[in-house]
């Protein structure tokens, strides 16, 4: 935290607990350099885990003007633990270390990043957190020591038709209230709570659904793999689903990384159960592209992110992604990524490659 930020000069001090994920990461990193840029009465405490540091902190750069020093002043990262990137280790680990970080701040006392030792300066209690629903222990850990003097928002990169699914009301084409059906269904029948709740969260009972926007379908086409879903996935487990639902149900907003432009019928339909369920806001930030994007010409390189650039063997990478640009011209090249904890394997991975293969599509792979 630079000298120049005291509290006395502070309205908001927003504090950001994301997933261990880069999906997750990247909007927040952009949310977080926008946000000093709109106001200067704010700061930030962007809580950080495992070896995310410098991916962090370069993220957020690149959304600031390089003559932002003052802005970068705002934010201030503070490593909380664990090592590496494994995404379901590190919620464990931050779920643990966050309780006693969140005291400190509270009390405005300053905090030390485990990663590099230094310790930033007080400023004054947050005022906002913004946490992915998978947190429930930090809403709780918030609530214990501020109560609701301290707005809570869910923080969601992704599409609103996945929430409104999961946790949304049935009229909007979501599941409703399944834990309640789920104890109903084991009382009357006898049967686990645990196998009746995935049951309902696996989705392949046959029944159409209809939601905002979209085509009335199959709940069984959902999840294109559903034997895997149901078997590997978080979303789908039941331990998920019931913190999940106490998250969405306690918190005080959503904030998503979609917008009305990309799904509005979605967007409107999550607006009326928010305003329904408490009269709750929905910010829909998006879109959010990375610097450079929507120019009349730019270089592919600064797009791949500075964790690719900064790697040993990324000077190959990014000669073959130039390269494929100038041999054959502007859109010819897709570059995809299945995501840290979710995506598609077996017959689907295989019948892409195929399908490139075929069409002599350049391409690379790359795995962790």
């Amino acid at each position: 935290m630079g000298s120049q930020v005291t509290s006395s000069s502070l309205n908001d001090h927003f504090l950001l607990v994301s997933l261990p994920a880069w999906g997750c990461l990247r909007p927040l990193c952009a949310f977080a350099a926008k946000a000093v840029q709109e106001s200067n009465d704010v700061v930030i405490t962007f809580m950080t885990f495992g070896d995310f540091d410098k991916r962090i902190e370069a993220e957020c750069d690149r959304y600031i003007p390089q003559d932002g020093a003052n802005l970068k002043s705002h934010i201030r990262f503070i490593n909380i633990g664990g090592e590496g990137f494994g995404a379901l280790d590190l919620i464990s680990i931050i779920n643990q270390a966050f309780p006693d970080y969140y005291a400190k701040l509270a009390r405005c006392e300053s905090v030390m990043s485990k990663s590099t030792g230094i310790s930033s300066a007080s400023t004054r209690p947050p005022t906002v957190a913004i946490v992915e629903c998978n947190y429930l222990p930090i809403m709780q850990a918030i609530r214990a020591v501020s109560g609701k003097e301290v707005q809570i928002l869910n923080w969601y990169s992704g599409s609103a038709l996945f929430k409104l699914r999961i946790f949304g009301p049935e009229k909007f084409g979501g599941l409703g209230n399944a834990l309640e059906r789920a104890h109903s269904i084991a009382g009357k029948t006898g049967r686990n709570v645990d196998e009746v709740a995935k049951e309902i969260l696996s989705m392949t009972q046959g029944e159409l659904v209809c939601l905002p926007g979209l085509a009335p379908f199959y709940d069984y086409e959902w999840y294109p793999y559903p034997e895997d879903i149901v078997k590997d996935l978080p979303a789908t487990s039941f331990d998920f689903f019931k913190t999940g639902h106490q998250f969405i149900e306690d918190c005080d907003g959503f904030i998503y990384t979609s917008g009305d432009a990309y799904e509005p019928e979605a967007i409107h339909a999550t607006r009326q159960w928010l305003k329904e369920s408490g009269n709750r806001p929905l910010y829909a930030i998006g879109p959010i592209p990375p610097p450079g994007v929507g120019q009349s010409s730019f270089n592919i390189t600064p797009l791949l992110g500075t964790e690719m650039s900064e790697s040993a063997n990324s000077a190959p990478f990014n000669k073959f992604m130039n390269q494929i640009l100038n041999t054959h011209g502007k859109n010819s090249l897709i570059y995809m990524s299945f995501g840290s904890m979710w995506w598609p394997r077996g017959e689907y991975v295989k019948v892409l490659v195929e399908a490139v293969l075929k069409h002599r599509i350049p391409f690379v792979h790359s795995s962790i």
